[in-house]
């Protein structure tokens, strides 16, 4: 019995292999359908090359990129399904905004198609750079309801913050902090990108452990799973 119980788990590995194989062994081909014969071009040659992207529900490409040719902008692309640039989004699908950006970490599509951006920026000309989420329309212009003239300043003193938008465009946004920024601190933002008050005290909770540190990014998880 025990050696008819290994064959059959062989059989069962081989089987499942097999089923793998066949699911990952695909023909993989340009499609033309999409831009001009399978290619879209995003940015000119004298700008950053774009290396964050997106995909929305409804299929639509975004990209971010830093424009170092004109006083270091932030530079959001957005394509249509079939790879042609959406004329309805900023100017013939692009959108320029900000100055004085140095640092581009990430791009998101929020559940209302509100785009949510998280850079390094100085806000004024005299001024250092200091991390910042910013919020733009679906149309591409700066969500102004959004913190102050939609710019949240998180000004994370060690790296850029880990966060989490949610099911109600509330962002989730973990940082460094407290006393010799030595804890993490978790605090929450309503769709205004006010601070949420009703979450910890007064709408901040510090994490601190003295046997190990905490992740910036697996402290957000463990709060959402808990």
């Amino acid at each position: 019995m025990k050696h008819i119980i290994n064959i059959k788990s062989i059989l069962t590995v081989l089987i499942i292999s097999i089923c793998l194989q066949n699911a990952y062994t695909q023909n993989i081909a340009i499609d033309n359908t999409f831009g001009n014969n399978g290619v879209s071009k995003i940015a000119p040659s004298n700008v950053n090359p774009c290396t964050l992207f997106k995909i929305d529900h409804n299929r639509n490409v975004y990209s971010a990129c830093i424009n170092y040719s004109n006083t270091t902008t932030l530079r959001i692309t957005k394509l249509s399904p079939n790879g042609l640039l959406d004329n309805q989004f900023g100017i013939n699908g692009l959108s320029t905004l900000f100055q004085n950006v140095t640092h581009l970490y990430s791009i998101d599509i929020l559940n209302n198609s509100k785009i949510l951006v998280c850079i390094d920026m100085a806000i004024t000309t005299t001024t250092s750079p200091i991390t910042c989420l910013v919020k733009l329309n679906v149309n591409g212009s700066i969500d102004n309801t959004f913190g102050n003239n939609g710019i949240v300043e998180i000004n994370n003193p060690t790296s850029h913050p880990a966060y989490l938008s949610l099911t109600d465009n509330s962002i989730l946004i973990s940082k460094i902090g407290g006393v010799n920024n030595s804890e993490t601190v978790l605090f929450k933002l309503n769709e205004n990108g006010i601070i949420n008050t009703q979450f910890g005290v007064n709408g901040y909770l510090t994490l601190s452990s003295n046997s190990f540190p905490f992740s910036i990014l697996s402290n957000i998880l463990t709060m959402i799973i808990v």
